[in-house]
């Protein structure tokens, strides 16, 4: 081989070695290729909050792994296994591996697993309230505790409607108790204001006594500190602004109603007008499709049961011409 050709084979190879240092050696396309995209509608489980390891094998191999997974990825959870520490399953950037979850959770403890007994709803942050639209960890769930530190308790939860995916999220410590021990006082305050159907104003004489008597049904379902699940209320605009407060408050349209909750309607027989302001107040007694059932006072001067319908998904403001819902409380049962 000439001197020329010898150049040229190796100017071409030194090009070639260039653009293989250029490209990075973990791309979503050519790791695609052995582990196809995740199609399904994925749920965010976590950001990584630390440069995470990244196997290919749930043994996590050292000699077996892609390259770690950068700080501040989105990451999906597919599976959780016991090996004998606890490992992941993930998706990352359309790339099915495996990492252990005590790098992805912080002082993970020795996770106890049950069966969730109540509906609680679950929080997208320790340090705050709010509460995740839709979210809810429901009766049958599998539920995974991770730790509790002051007044939260962190979890895994998987839906048992045969959902693929797995939440990270927080239930307050007294909602995770629930969890465990199924205890139900929005089944309880429905069952007391049914025995008052028919009565008159015996709860607050002399005036408007809607939010009165749902106040009432409250106390007189709680077998602990009166006002615990309810603060009791005597105007609508007060009970709205308490729920608000305590982040259990949500507006209509944001998510179906549950039985027990607090119904508040703005209606035009104390103002004359729609404006969007609490004026009526009741306790949903049951949910069926498109209908919801509703236990209120001062409803014709007496406690009365009305069906109110809601649409087909649920989300509906009930709207006449006379009242609509404008949103809900959500006790602490």
């Amino acid at each position: 081989m000439s001197n020329k050709l010898i150049r040229k084979a190796l100017s071409f190879m030194l090009v070639f070695i260039t653009v293989l240092c250029l490209v990075p050696s973990f791309h979503k396309a050519d790791a695609a290729a052995s582990w196809p995209e995740v199609s399904e509608s994925k749920t965010i489980l976590f950001y990584s909050r630390r440069v995470i390891r990244f196997y290919k094998s749930k043994v996590c191999d050292e000699n077996n792994r892609y390259n770690s997974i950068p700080k501040n990825s989105e990451c999906y959870v597919l599976s959780i296994t016991q090996n004998p520490k606890l490992v992941l399953r993930v998706s990352y950037n359309g790339v099915k591996g495996y990492v252990y979850a005590d790098r992805v959770f912080d002082n993970l403890t020795v996770m106890e697993k049950r069966k969730s007994k109540a509906e609680v709803s679950v929080y997208k942050y320790k340090t705050t309230q709010t509460a995740w639209s839709k979210s809810y960890v429901e009766i049958g769930d599998d539920v995974w505790k991770i730790k509790e530190d002051n007044g939260r308790v962190q979890i895994i939860y998987k839906a048992k409607s045969g959902s693929r995916w797995y939440k990270l999220a927080y239930v307050t410590t007294e909602d995770y108790n629930i969890i465990k021990n199924s205890y139900k006082k929005n089944t309880a305050i429905v069952n007391v204001a049914k025995t008052q159907i028919g009565k008159g104003n015996v709860y607050l004489p002399g005036y408007a006594w809607c939010a009165a008597f749902v106040s009432w049904c409250a106390d007189n379902c709680d077998t602990g500190t009166k006002g615990s699940i309810i603060k009791y209320f005597q105007s609508c605009s007060t009970g709205v602004q308490t729920f608000k407060n305590n982040h259990r408050w949500v507006d209509v349209g944001k998510v179906k109603p549950k039985e027990g909750w607090i119904v508040f309607f703005d209606n035009t027989y104390s103002d004359d007008n729609l404006d969007g302001n609490p004026d009526h107040v009741g306790i949903v007694s049951s949910v069926n499709g498109s209908k919801i059932t509703v236990i209120e006072g001062n409803c014709d001067s007496k406690v009365k049961e009305n069906t109110y319908n809601i649409g087909s998904d649920g989300l509906g403001a009930a709207k006449t011409k006379s009242n609509q819902i404008i949103g809900y409380g959500t006790p602490k049962y």
